[in-house]
């Protein structure tokens, strides 16, 4: 298991906290404390609802944000990456989760499945 530092757990925390103001589902105490996860939001698409997730892996001279979303047979937000320094102020902290979510839920949005869906809806 891996065990992670607690400025890896700070900076987790502080980034959890600005995820759940955006409306994504932070994970449950456990997932957070044994894995990199952070939080996931579900999309509606033609398909059924798809996820994408949020996690922090710890790089070896950083922190790195990165996300998920399989679409067309693989990840779409593999190129999605945001560096995060553990000294950000909260206020730079929020301001780059905010627009990583923004670029992130624009590709999420291009994808087919999801693209179709919020340009032909289905009722049920």
């Amino acid at each position: 298991m891996t065990t992670f530092t607690a400025e890896y757990t700070a900076v987790k925390t502080r980034i959890a906290a600005t995820l759940a103001g955006l409306g994504w589902k932070v994970a449950a105490a456990r997932d957070m404390e044994i894995s990199c996860l952070i939080a996931r939001m579900d999309y509606e698409t033609v398909v059924g609802d798809k996820t994408a997730t949020i996690s922090l892996e710890p790089w070896s001279e950083s922190l790195m944000l990165v996300s998920n979303y399989d679409s067309e047979g693989r990840n779409i937000l593999s190129a999605n990456m945001k560096r995060f320094d553990p000294a950000m102020t909260d206020e730079s902290l929020t301001e780059a989760v905010t627009l990583y979510v923004a670029s992130l839920e624009k590709d999420v949005n291009s994808s087919y499945a999801r693209r179709i869906h919020l340009n032909h809806p289905q009722t049920a």
